[in-house]
């Protein structure tokens, strides 16, 4: 009976906590204009920009009412190397608390590859990387295989974990971010 009982309280305090109300997942709008932290960033209102600040309040006010962005941090806008518009929708200290972003880095990274393609800065996403590296072949032979798009695919055989490298690469503050990955072993053959 006393298992019953405690059972009884624990399901009834599991209910109660369902049905406790969340705070909200983002704050309230509050608007765009950045604020000067002195980081080296000139700030510019749209108008100087040519940037309509009718639509972009809009595109501000539509992130910050739609559920489905709550995982949304931040969105900045820059124009002519002039910072426009800024808006942290958890909180500010997102705005000087630097955060990991790997997975933005390789879709940045890829368009920045389409566009070295486009401009033919590269000529083939096939090409071997120690094309464009050529120190790779003297100091990471074992490397020369790798090609543009395995890194792009995430496909170059090099041991990574992101647990315990992406700690060592913040804790090393690595200077040349392109040793400290292809120091990394071959584990698997590339692609």
């Amino acid at each position: 009976m006393k298992n019953l009982t405690g059972l009884i309280i624990c399901m009834m305090g599991i209910i109660l906590c369902s049905c406790i109300k969340e705070g909200p997942l983002k704050r309230t709008y509050e608007g765009f204009s950045p604020g000067d932290i002195a980081d080296g960033w000139s700030i510019a209102v749209p108008s100087q920009v040519q940037i309509d600040s009718m639509a972009l309040d809009g595109i501000y006010r539509d992130l910050y009412v739609a559920e489905e962005n709550w995982m949304v941090k931040s969105l900045l806008v820059f124009r002519n190397g002039k910072l426009i518009s800024e808006a942290y929708f958890k909180t500010d200290s997102d705005r000087t608390q630097p955060d990991a972003i790997w997975s933005c880095t390789k879709q940045i990274t890829s368009l920045i590859t389409g566009l070295a393609l486009e401009s033919g800065l590269i000529r083939n996403l096939e090409d071997p990387i120690s094309d464009y590296l050529p120190e790779i072949q003297e100091k990471y032979p074992d490397k020369k295989d790798i090609r543009i798009s395995h890194l792009l695919t995430m496909k170059s055989g090099l041991e990574y974990d992101n647990g315990t490298d992406n700690d060592s690469f913040k804790q090393e503050l690595v200077d040349n971010s392109v040793d400290f990955i292809l120091s990394r072993p071959l584990v698997n053959q590339p692609g």
